[in-house]
C-alpha cells in the first residue's frame, strides 16, 4: 500500500501590490486539482503551495497564475520544495520538472508601427513556453519571459523572423538598434530617390509647357528606380505581412504607391486601353514623390526615435569595456564578461569601477554621480565599498569583486530604465487593439473611396480622380503615430528621470504616482540623515550618568539598530562580559552584563517589564516635546537612567513637503517614535499629519487604514524594512542610494535619497500622462481629419482634392509631432528637477 507523498513549494511572483492581489493569487491555485494549500505573500512577492505531485505541476501552477496576471520574476521560479508530509510508501512520486522562467532582451528590426508591435507579440506568444511579451516600438526591443522547460529563445527568435522581422538577444553592453535599421541604407536610399525625384517634379508641375515625345517613358525610366530601390524596403515588408496573413503602414504605402506607379505605366506602354485619347496621364511622379517623402520621414523619425534612447546609451558608457584583474600573482586584461566573484579588480587613476566590491588595497577618490547623484567624490579605503559606473579621480584602487554580470549596481539600473521603457501603459494597449483592425478598415475606406469616385465622377476624369483620392487615404492614414504615441513618451520621459537619479519600475507605478493625493513618510533614514548622536544622559537609583552610559552602550554594542549604534558610540568600549542579548524589535534591547540584567528601549517596554519610570516622567516628557528620541535604561528591573537623541531631518525635506502641499498632495509621517516627538520631527519637517507611534509590522496596516479612507497613497521608505508597506501602498516609493537601492520592494527607487525627488517622480508621471494624451490627440487627429478630407468629402463644396504628395507629407508630420512633443519632456523635466 502507498501513501500519496505531499509536497511544498514557493513560487516567485511579480506584480502584487495589494491583498486583493493574493487573494486573487491564492484563488488561482487553489481551483487546479492537487493543491490542498496556497498563501500569497506581498512583502516577498512569493506564494507557498501544497501539493500532490502526481496530479499537478508546477508548470500548470506557473500557468494559472501568469493566466491572472502575476508573472513570475526573471528568475527560476521554483525557488525550494520541501517533504510537507513523511509517507509510508512502497513507490514515490517522480518530482516534475523545475520550470525555469527566464527573462530575454531581444533586438527587433523591421517594425514601423503599432500593427508590427502587435504582430512581433502575437508570433512571440504562440512559442510554447512564452508565458508574455513587451514590445517598445521607440526602443526597438521586445522583453521576453520563457519558461525553458518548454521552449527555448532561439524557437522565440525562429517565430518573429518568421512574421517578417529581424530578432537578436540583446546583451547587457549592446544597445538596441536604431529603428528602422541602418539609418546608413535610410540615407542611401534617400539621396538616390530624391536625386530621381527631383526632375520628375519639374516634368510633372511643368503642366505641358516641357513637352516632348517620350516624356512619359522618360518618367518611367526616372520613377522605376525610385520605386525598385527606394521603396524595396516597403513593398518588403508589405509582401511578409501578406504572407502571414496581416497588414501594417507598410501594406498601405505598398498598395498606394504601387497602384499609381502600375497604371502609369500601363497608360505609358499601352495608353489605348486606359483613355480614347492618343496619351493617358500618368503619375510616376505621385509614386516617387511619396516614396521620397516616407524615406525623409522614417530617417527624421530614426534620428528622433535614437534620441528617445539616450539615456540607455548614456548608461552603458559607463560600462568598462576591458578590465584589469590579479590573478596568480599576474596582472591581466580581460573582458568584462569573464570578471567572477573574488577577482582582485585593478583600477588606476581616471577609470572607471567595473563590477561592485570591497576595496582592499589602496586609497582614492571616487565620483559617484552617475550613480548616486553625489558630485562631492567618495574617499576609499580598505574596507569601503565601491560601485560600479564610478569614476576613480585620483589614487590606484584594488578591490574584491563581489557583484558581477547582471547583478552590479549599474546592470541593475539598466534593466530597471529598460524594462520601464518597454513597458505598456494601459493606453497603449487601447491602441494595440485598434491597430489590429485600422489597417483593414483603411483598406476598406480606400475600396470604397475609389468605387464612389469611379461611380459619380465625370467620365473624362473617373480614373484620374477615383485613383488619387484611394492613394491619398491610404497614404495619409499611416498609424506609425499610433504606435509611438505612448512608447515615445515613456522612453524619454523615464530616460530623463533615471538620469536624475528616478528609477520608475514600469507603467503600472506611473499609472498610480500621478492620481496620489497622500504621501507617507517613514521618518528613520527617509525624512532623516540616519545618523542619530546622544544629546542628554540623566541617571537614576545612584548611578552617575557616564557609568549608566557605559552599560547602556555595552548592551546596544551588539545591536544594528541606528539608536543602537549611537548610543555605543557615545561612550569607549569597557571589558565588561555582555551575554544573553536579545535585540527586541521596534522596542529596544536586552543583555546580561557582569551578570547583571540590563534593559534598553523604549519607556513603554520598561512599563511592560514592570519596571517604575514615573521618577523620570517629567524628563521623558520634556525631552520628548523637544523632539528628541528618548530611551531608557533600566538595571535589574529599576529605573536606572534616561538617555536622548536626535536625529537630524535631511537638508531640503521642508521645502519637499512645501512643494507636495503645493501639488495638493497631503503629507503624513509615519514612525515608532513616541507622539510627541513625532509631532516635533513633522513640524520640522512640515509635514501635516502624524501616525506615532507604529511599529514595523504595523505600518502596513496604518497605510491600508489611510487608503481606507478612500486616498490613494505612496509609501516612502528605506524599501527593506518598510517592505511590507511600500507593498501595501497604492505607489511604494524606496529611498536609498547605490547597492542598497531596493529594486524588488518598490515601483519608484530614488537613487540620491533626495525626498525632493518624490514631488519631482509625482510631477514626472503627471507630465508623461498629459504627452501620452497630446500623442494620442496628434495621432487620431490626423486621421479623423485628414482621412475624410483625403477621400474627397469637401470636394463637392470647396473644390478640394488632397493630392498624394501633400498626404504623404502629412503622413510623415503625425509621427514626427508625436516625437517631438515627446522630446519636450526631456527639457521640461530638466527645468523642473
Amino acid at each position: 500500500m502507498s501513501r500519496v507523498r505531499l509536497a511544498k513549494a514557493t513560487i516567485a511572483l511579480g506584480d502584487m501590490t495589494c491583498g486583493h492581489c493574493t487573494a486573487t493569487v491564492e484563488k488561482a491555485l487553489l481551483s487546479l486539482d492537487g493543491v490542498s494549500m496556497a498563501s500569497a505573500d506581498l512583502p516577498t512577492q512569493s506564494a507557498d503551495v501544497e501539493y500532490d505531485p502526481s496530479a499537478v505541476a508546477l508548470p500548470a501552477m506557473e500557468a494559472a497564475v501568469a493566466a491572472v496576471g502575476y508573472a513570475a520574476r526573471p528568475t527560476p521560479q521554483l525557488v525550494s520544495i520541501t517533504s510537507a508530509a513523511q509517507a509510508v510508501r512502497d513507490t514515490a512520486a517522480t518530482p516534475p520538472a523545475e520550470p525555469r522562467t527566464v527573462e530575454y532582451s531581444l533586438a527587433v528590426t523591421g517594425m514601423t508601427c503599432a500593427s508590427c508591435v502587435r504582430s512581433v507579440e502575437r508570433a512571440a506568444l504562440e512559442v510554447p513556453g512564452v508565458t508574455s511579451c513587451e514590445v517598445s516600438l521607440a526602443e526597438s526591443t521586445a522583453r521576453v519571459r520563457l519558461d525553458e522547460q518548454s521552449g527555448t529563445i532561439g524557437d522565440v527568435i525562429g517565430a518573429i523572423r518568421g512574421s517578417g522581422y529581424g530578432a537578436s538577444v540583446a546583451t547587457a553592453t549592446r544597445a538596441a538598434p536604431t529603428p528602422d535599421g541602418d539609418s546608413t541604407a535610410l540615407s542611401r536610399r534617400l539621396l538616390v530617390s530624391a536625386a530621381l525625384t527631383l526632375p520628375l517634379l519639374v516634368l510633372a508641375m511643368s503642366h505641358g509647357a516641357i513637352s516632348f515625345s517620350g516624356a512619359n517613358w522618360l518618367q518611367l525610366a526616372l520613377a522605376a528606380p525610385v520605386v525598385a530601390f527606394g521603396g524595396a524596403p516597403f513593398y518588403a515588408a508589405a509582401w511578409n505581412a501578406a504572407r502571414h496573413g496581416r497588414s501594417d503602414m507598410n501594406t498601405l504605402i505598398a498598395v498606394g504607391t504601387g497602384a499609381a506607379f502600375a497604371y502609369s505605366v500601363a497608360a505609358t506602354v499601352a495608353p489605348g486601353w486606359l483613355s480614347s485619347q492618343r496619351a493617358a496621364g500618368v503619375y510616376f511622379e505621385t509614386a516617387a514623390a511619396i516614396i521620397t517623402l516616407v524615406l525623409l520621414g522614417r530617417l527624421l523619425e530614426a534620428k528622433a526615435r535614437h534620441r528617445t534612447s539616450h539615456s540607455i546609451r548614456k548608461l552603458l558608457d559607463l560600462q568598462a569595456r576591458s578590465v584589469r584583474v590579479r590573478r596568480d600573482r599576474r596582472e591581466v586584461e580581460i573582458p568584462l564578461e569573464d570578471v567572477k566573484e573574488g577577482d582582485l579588480v585593478l583600477v588606476r587613476p581616471g577609470e572607471r569601477i567595473p563590477v561592485d566590491g570591497e576595496v582592499v588595497e589602496g586609497s582614492g577618490a571616487v565620483d559617484e554621480a552617475p550613480m548616486t547623484g553625489e558630485s562631492v567624490p567618495v574617499d576609499k579605503a580598505p574596507g569601503s565599498p565601491v560601485v560600479s559606473g564610478a569614476l576613480n579621480r585620483d589614487g590606484f584602487l584594488v578591490f574584491r569583486a563581489e557583484s558581477v554580470g547582471a547583478r552590479t549596481a549599474l546592470s541593475r539600473v539598466i534593466e530597471f530604465v529598460r524594462r520601464a521603457q518597454a513597458s505598456k501603459a494601459p493606453a497603449a494597449r487601447i491602441a494595440d487593439r485598434i491597430a489590429a483592425v485600422f489597417v483593414p478598415v483603411i483598406l476598406g475606406v480606400a475600396a470604397a473611396t475609389f468605387a464612389a469616385w469611379m461611380a459619380y465622377s465625370p467620365p473624362e476624369d473617373r480614373l484620374r480622380m477615383a485613383l488619387n483620392s484611394a492613394v491619398s487615404v491610404l497614404i495619409i492614414a499611416c498609424p506609425c503615430a499610433l504606435g509611438l504615441a505612448t512608447p515615445a513618451a515613456l522612453a524619454v520621459g523615464l530616460g530623463r528621470a533615471a538620469e536624475a537619479g528616478i528609477l520608475v519600475r514600469d507603467s503600472g507605478p506611473l499609472e498610480a504616482a500621478r492620481s496620489v493625493d497622500t504621501v507617507v513618510f517613514d521618518k528613520t533614514g527617509t525624512l532623516t540623515l540616519g545618523q542619530f548622536s546622544v544629546t542628554d544622559v540623566e541617571a537614576y537609583g545612584g548611578l552617575t550618568p557616564a557609568t549608566m552610559l557605559r552599560a547602556a552602550s555595552e548592551v546596544e554594542r551588539h545591536g544594528e539598530h541606528p539608536i543602537a549604534k549611537a548610543i555605543a558610540a557615545a561612550s569607549p568600549a569597557s571589558t565588561g562580559n555582555v551575554t544573553e542579548f536579545r535585540a527586541l524589535p521596534g522596542a529596544g534591547a536586552s543583555a546580561l552584563l557582569d551578570g547583571v540584567t540590563w534593559l534598553v528601549g523604549k519607556p513603554a517596554l520598561l512599563a511592560e517589564r514592570d519596571t517604575d519610570v514615573s521618577e523620570a516622567r517629567e524628563t521623558l516628557d520634556r525631552l520628548s516635546g523637544e523632539g528628541k528620541t528618548v530611551v531608557a535604561v533600566a538595571r535589574d528591573g529599576t529605573l536606572a537612567g534616561v538617555v536622548a537623541l536626535r536625529d537630524a531631518i535631511r537638508p531640503g525635506v521642508p521645502e519637499a513637503t512645501a512643494d507636495l502641499r503645493r501639488m495638493g498632495i497631503k503629507t503624513v509621517l509615519l514612525s515608532g517614535d513616541s507622539a510627541s516627538a513625532a509631532r516635533a520631527a513633522a513640524d520640522e519637517a512640515g509635514i501635516q499629519e502624524v501616525l506615532a507611534p507604529v511599529l514595523p509590522l504595523e505600518k502596513a496596516a496604518a497605510v491600508r487604514r489611510i487608503q481606507g479612507e478612500g486616498r490613494t497613497v505612496a509609501m516612502v521608505g528605506d524599501g527593506i524594512n518598510d517592505a511590507p508597506a511600500l507593498a501595501q501602498a497604492d505607489l511604494g516609493v524606496a529611498i536609498g542610494a547605490g547597492t542598497d537601492i531596493a529594486i524588488e520592494s518598490a515601483g519608484i527607487v530614488l537613487v540620491k535619497s533626495d525626498p525632493a525627488d518624490v514631488g519631482r517622480a509625482i510631477e514626472l508621471a503627471r507630465r508623461i500622462h498629459r504627452t501620452i494624451i497630446q500623442n494620442y490627440c496628434w495621432a487620431f487627429g490626423y486621421n479623423i481629419l485628414g482621412v475624410p478630407i483625403a477621400a474627397g468629402v469637401l470636394y463637392p463644396w470647396t473644390g478640394l482634392l488632397l493630392s498624394p504628395v501633400l498626404a504623404s507629407v502629412a503622413m510623415a508630420l503625425s509621427s514626427l509631432s508625436v516625437l517631438t512633443n515627446s522630446l519636450r519632456l526631456n527639457r521640461v523635466f530638466r527645468r523642473s528637477a
